[in-house]
């Protein structure tokens, strides 16, 4: 019997490009890849994938994680969706590596 773990996926490039991305709060530069899981997904320990992933200033990351401020809290006081941010990011990137005149 082996110690399966769960792999989470990594892309290095996906990080520099959401790294260049605007803050989806505020529009400050340069952002924070901020990982987040969905409701019912991952599990103690395991770090989200990067796909989970949206921009945030490091102000407004820093203030995500102060004590007494949900994420789901953050985002109803910002009015931000991470879901739909993270689709917009993702859609961003694919288009980013689609060769001039293609589409």
């Amino acid at each position: 019997m082996t110690n399966w773990k769960p792999q989470t996926y990594r892309n290095s490039k996906y990080m520099q490009f959401i790294r260049e991305l605007p803050c989806c709060v505020c529009g400050r530069m340069p952002s924070d890849p901020h990982h987040f899981k969905e409701k019912g997904k991952g599990g103690l320990g395991l770090k989200s994938s990067d796909l989970q992933c949206i921009p945030l200033c490091r102000g407004h990351h820093q203030s995500g994680e102060s004590p007494g401020m949900s994420w789901k809290a953050f985002q109803e006081k910002h009015a931000v969706d991470f879901n739909i941010i993270r689709l917009q990011c993702m859609e961003q990137y694919i288009q980013s590596l689609q060769p001039m005149g293609v589409g």
